[in-house]
């Protein structure tokens, strides 16, 4: 491994700790003319906070067969962010 992808490392690691301590992950798409950025976080309560610290839309739940999660986006123009929550498995 060379310096470039230990100095992108260090990046991404200082961008997920601007984002908070419950952020785990953080992953960003360009298609063309989009951009969408996604943030997933370890509990609802700070899905929560992230959905009012980046003034997203009220979070919603969405569901996968048996799974579901907490879910908040916002667009502004060509970008799009999505935070989500923890998966449970089960009825909400």
């Amino acid at each position: 491994m060379n310096q470039r992808a230990l100095d992108l490392a260090v990046l991404m690691h200082g961008q997920l700790a601007a984002i908070g301590p419950e952020a785990r992950s953080l992953s960003v798409n360009v298609i063309r003319p989009w951009t969408f950025i996604r943030i997933g976080v370890t509990t609802d309560d700070a899905l929560r906070a992230l959905a009012v610290d980046f003034e997203l839309e009220q979070a919603r739940t969405e569901r996968r067969g048996r799974i579901w999660w907490r879910r908040a986006s916002s667009q502004a123009g060509r970008l799009i962010v999505v935070a989500a929550g923890p998966y449970y498995e089960g009825e909400p």
